[in-house]
């Protein structure tokens, strides 16, 4: 059986879970979002676990760097039944500089994920992200837009 719309709509959810708990620094909604044994593949990881996970996220958030982060993910394709689904999508990542002068691309890149229904939640079996920003661009800013 293909995916449902129902399903559809708490897999996007699970994205927006997963966002804002790393975003606001929510160890505990961000493993929240994983199965108990699920598994983190990318910048701050290898991750495997709630535990692993939640110091994982509490690190980022309290990394010298991390200024109002916001994590925004798109262009979703979904594929799977009503017990196990796989999605591919572009996620984005960005944040002020310091100064507040500056907006900075902190990731742009792909996620590949592999889902399980776990009580009629969806949550993350494996997430994986993969940056698709030249090794040589470490940071990329653009001016803050001037209004008159």
């Amino acid at each position: 059986m293909a995916l449902s719309a129902e399903d559809r709509l708490l897999i996007l959810d699970t994205f927006a879970r997963y966002n804002r708990a790393l975003d606001k620094g929510d160890g505990d909604a961000f493993a929240a979002v994983f199965t108990p044994d699920g598994e983190f593949r990318g910048p701050g990881g290898p991750c495997k676990g709630r535990e692993q996970l939640r110091a994982m996220a509490a690190a980022y958030y309290d990394h010298p760097d991390v200024n109002s982060v916001q994590h925004w993910t798109g262009s979703i394709v979904l594929d799977g039944d009503g017990e196990s689904a796989t999605s591919q999508a572009s996620v984005i990542c960005i944040s002020p500089t310091p100064d507040g002068q500056s907006i900075r691309v902190e990731l742009m890149g792909e996620y590949a994920d592999v889902l399980s229904k776990v009580d009629d939640r969806w949550l993350f079996k494996v997430r994986e992200v993969v940056s698709v920003l030249p090794a040589e661009i470490e940071e990329f800013s653009l001016p803050t837009a001037q209004v008159s």
